[in-house]
């Protein structure tokens, strides 16, 4: 899992997990990072550490397996040895360097985070992200209060809240990396850096007087880059995805704190997250799901496209003689719509009356928009419980209906007694 070698006072210490093609960030490795470095900061020989990578990416994030498992089992604060790990990493004493050959994602890029100084391998296609929001989460090991102390405010709401990984030149542009070089000089870079004593042992925000670059955090300006953030991230992913709201709280709060109140901050709101449907349901969809669809090969949508297109049609007629149902009772076409909306789904207009006559009304308060909303789910889940591929009612539920991927798919959804 780990190779170290030491070179006049520099260790260099490998990741490279057998058996995979990349690298993943999970309890077992921080256990064994951890040990490693706690033996390197103990040895007066050594002066200076690199952290990388055997394979051709660094770290591609966490391994969301075990990450699930976890949450499943209730057992989520067994995750707090990645976040521990790498604060004790980012405080052992000597100045610790990140070589990326490659990509750095989620759970990697956090822990490259909590090294001193970065250097990436301007290599095709790498790049460095912490795409958790998308899984309904949040970057849990430090990332939500490291990446707005290394590169400003803006900038890591930016990247937090849509999750899109950004390439080598754009993250140095902004500072997430400190030099990007080539393959070939990776290594010899890291350790000029740490031989010519150019990397301090210790973070910006460990030593006094630290601010954060860009906006002040007491600004108007921050504040109104929370509000436009808020506003984005509402307006995008909808009430039943908290992720991106519950990211910016993490970080308006962390921010304010000393580093050590802040991780606990984060951490907090990454077991409110962990707890949600949302977070599962968009694991399953997003990961899992896929996972299992390509193992049976790549024209397994094309075969079974009758049968994808078949399950679809049900669903969706479903969930419209629903829609129809609400009306009928005597709810205003319009609360259907936006109930649909909220929940994720296409807007579902009962038949009777066509999109363009649905006359204004009262929008539906909250608690009677979700029970709606949820009507529409059951209606569309029950419509395909007899199918016995749950992978393609799913697939083709969510691609084809519109069936939220929140919800992790019709299976799940009635699976779970959340509603």
């Amino acid at each position: 899992m780990l190779k170290t070698d030491i070179t006049e006072g520099i260790a260099t210490v490998s990741i490279d997990q057998d058996g995979q093609r990349m690298n993943l960030l999970s309890t077992a490795l921080a256990v064994a990072l951890d040990g490693e470095f706690a033996r390197l900061s103990a040895d007066p020989a050594v002066i200076g550490i690199i952290l990388t990578s055997g394979k051709a990416t660094f770290v591609a994030g966490a391994d969301l397996t075990e990450v699930t498992q976890l949450i499943e089992r209730r057992e989520v604060a067994e995750l707090a040895v990645l976040g521990q790990q790498i604060r004790r990493m980012e405080t052992c004493g000597k100045p610790v360097v990140a070589a990326l050959p490659g990509t750095a994602l989620g759970g990697g890029l956090e822990l490259a985070l909590g090294c001193h100084y970065r250097i990436a391998a301007d290599a095709p296609g790498a790049v460095y992200g912490l795409p958790e929001v998308g899984l309904g989460l949040l970057p849990g090991a430090g990332g939500t209060q490291r990446l707005p102390r290394i590169v400003g405010l803006e900038p890591a709401l930016r990247m937090l809240t849509d999750g899109k990984p950004i390439a080598a030149d754009q993250a140095k542009a902004i500072g997430l990396i400190d030099d990007v070089v080539t393959t070939e000089g990776l290594m010899s870079a890291a350790r000029a850096v740490l031989a010519e004593g150019r990397v301090p042992a210790q973070q910006p925000w460990d030593m006094r007087g630290f601010r954060m670059p860009g906006t002040p955090v007491s600004s108007i300006e921050a504040f109104t880059a929370f509000l436009m953030a808020n506003a984005a991230a509402t307006a995008h992913a909808g009430h039943f995805q908290p992720a991106a709201g519950t990211i910016l709280s993490a970080v308006f709060e962390g921010i304010r704190l000393p580093i050590e109140r802040a991780l606990a901050v984060e951490a907090g709101y990454f077991a409110k997250l962990a707890a949600t449907h949302a977070a599962r349901g968009l694991t399953e969809a997003r990961f899992f799901l896929r996972q299992r669809i390509a193992k049976r090969g790549p024209n397994v949508t094309a075969v079974d496209n009758p049968e994808l297109t078949a399950i679809a049609a049900k669903v969706t007629q479903a969930m419209q003689q629903e829609a129809a149902r609400i009306a009928a009772e005597g709810q205003g076409a319009n609360v259907v719509r936006n109930a649909a909306i909220r929940a994720g789904l296409p807007p579902l207009v009962p038949p009777a009356q066509p999109a363009a006559q649905v006359p204004d009304g009262e929008p539906g308060d909250a608690a009677m928009l979700d029970r709606i909303a949820h009507r529409l789910l059951d209606a569309g889940a029950a419509a395909v419980a007899d199918v016995p591929d749950a992978d393609l009612a799913a697939l083709a539920s969510i691609d084809l209906a519109g069936y939220p991927e929140w919800t992790g798919g019709p299976a799940l959804w009635r699976a779970t007694a959340v509603h």
